[in-house]
């Protein structure tokens, strides 16, 4: 996907993307880190749950 096409699809101007992240790079970066930090939030709340519980919270975070 092309910074034209994420600004489009964004519905912003073509240099917000530039501005928030630089490059294509910046921006798969972000989304990483986002993911990554999503996950890690996940897995540090099944250690709070009963075995049942947590079998259903992966099967939840493996759909999203």
């Amino acid at each position: 996907m092309s910074m034209r096409e994420l600004a489009k699809e964004a519905r912003v101007s073509l240099m917000t993307p530039y501005n928030l992240f630089g490059s294509k790079a910046q921006v798969l970066g972000a989304l990483l880190e986002s993911i990554s930090v999503r996950v890690e939030t996940a897995f540090d709340e099944l250690d709070l749950r009963d075995p049942i519980d947590t079998m259903y919270a992966l099967a939840r975070l493996s759909v999203q």
